[in-house]
């Protein structure tokens, strides 16, 4: 089975598995209700204790190759600012679901675009996978975006898919391929 790497450094940000001392961080950033606003799986408010749940099943899954779920943090700061994931691993498929949120007070400045183009890196070239799919509310302008800089397409929109907030919303699915996916500078040494 193949496994990623516990840290993984990038320009601005360290990729790293989630720790136990990560759970007040990661209760205080989704807490903020316009941080889990266009996540379906984050409850609002968050619940005593899901941190601390959260990332022993994300060690658990980590173990077993199930998902990898990595803390963004600033490199700088050392500060916990989100979370980044590859869920749903298929090693017989080759593929994977990308997931993503970042604490409000780090919002525009590019830092999940970085993370997302790092862990993309990592499941294409050490996962080998063949296919990073993702999906998002359709009116998740800024997590659409992200999608879109790091070369992903849509393939298509759930309509009315979801309900949350009261009403009925659209979901869109994207997808990237490894071969749409330019290598690593690593690979590209002149």
């Amino acid at each position: 089975m193949k496994t990623l790497p516990i840290e993984t450094a990038l320009a601005r940000v360290l990729l790293r598995r989630v720790r136990s001392s990560d759970a007040r961080t990661i209760f205080d950033l989704v807490n903020d209700p316009d941080v889990v606003r266009w996540t379906t799986r984050i409850p609002h408010p968050y619940p005593q204790g899901g941190a601390v749940r959260f990332i022993r099943k994300a060690q658990r899954d980590w173990r077993n190759g199930h998902a990898f779920i990595l803390g963004i943090v600033l490199k700088e700061e050392g500060q916990l600012a989100g979370i980044i994931s590859l869920s749903g691993i298929s090693h017989r498929h080759g593929c994977a679901e990308l997931g993503f949120w970042l604490g409000q007070r780090y919002w525009g400045q590019g830092l999940m675009t970085e993370a997302a183009r790092g862990i993309l890196q990592l499941g294409f070239e050490t996962l080998q996978l063949n296919r990073i799919y993702a999906s998002a509310f359709e009116q998740n302008h800024a997590s659409r975006r992200v999608l879109e800089k790091c070369g992903f397409q849509v393939e298509g929109i759930l309509r009315e898919a979801v309900f949350r907030y009261d009403a009925r919303q659209n979901y869109v699915n994207f997808g990237i391929l490894r071969r749409e996916h330019p290598p690593s500078a690593r690979n590209n040494k002149s």
